[in-house]
């Protein structure tokens, strides 16, 4: 359809959904110190390191248009918080969404073959 019968319909074509804030845990930023630390430290893989810190800061900003894309998990806390996992590689980010304050937590970030939740 043309954008003017679009306008005349009422319908604005630039709409975008609020966004959510993206914020990080301390939890969260110490996890991804050391994924880094081991990566360039004990892999001496520096361009791997970098290159895995700006996949996971590009699939967590999708986050923000979208927080329940990904799969809820069966662990809920007793804040009654609800989780969800993203795998990105070989890691999987947990995170929880205030929906109320329009805020996605990043939890965790978790080598894929830990056990989490324990």
């Amino acid at each position: 359809m043309p954008k003017k019968l679009w306008r005349s319909l009422g319908l604005d074509l630039d709409f975008k959904p609020e966004s959510f804030k993206v914020e990080f845990t301390e939890q969260y930023v110490e996890e991804m110190i050391e994924i880094y630390k081991y990566i360039t430290i004990n892999l001496k893989r520096n361009i791997a390191a970098k290159r895995l810190f700006v996949k996971i800061n590009n699939r967590l900003s999708y986050l923000a248009e979208n927080p329940y894309i990904y799969s809820r998990v069966e662990k809920i806390d007793k804040l009654k918080r609800e989780y969800h996992k993203m795998v990105i590689g070989n890691y999987i980010v947990i995170y929880t969404v205030d929906k109320n304050n329009r805020i996605v937590y990043i939890s965790h970030i978790i080598y894929g073959r830990k056990e989490f939740f324990n």
